[in-house]
Formats: C-alpha cells, structure tokens, sequence
C-alpha cells in the first residue's frame, strides 16, 4: 500500500465509493461561492483545510491520486 493509499485511509476515513468520490470531487470547478481548489500543498479550500486539520500533508496529492485511480480503473 502506498503512502497516499494509507492516507486516504487514515486521514480521509475513506471507507466507502462515495467517501473517495468526495475526496476526488475538489479536483473539480468550484460551486457558487466556494474557494476554488489550487494545485498546491496549502491549498486554502474548504475540503484541503479540513484534511491538513486531519493531518494530511498534502492533500492534493491525495485527491490527485484517488482521480487518477477512479479513472483508470473504468472500462476502456
């Protein structure tokens, strides 16, 4: 397992699809009024913050990877 694998994990409580989808979803434009996510160790979004709280030390990386797994694991 990998260090962002045990992150997500530990710091993200990613136990479920849904958990891991959310964790994915900052990756994407921002809602109305939302701090847009940066692509940055000390990203001040909402869901960054929350994660560096819990310990995460870069959760960019960690949202990056769950995108990155999500897609590649669908049907070519």
């Amino acid at each position: 397992m990998t260090q962002r694998s045990k992150c997500l994990q530990s710091n993200h409580k990613t136990a479920q699809i849904t958990d891991l989808i959310r964790v994915a979803q900052r990756l994407d434009p921002p809602l109305p009024g939302e701090h847009p996510h940066r692509s940055r160790s000390n990203c001040a979004c909402n869901p960054c913050t929350v994660d560096r709280h819990n310990t995460c030390e870069n959760p960019h990386k960690c949202a990056v990877k769950q995108k990155h797994d999500s897609l590649s694991s669908l049907p070519s």
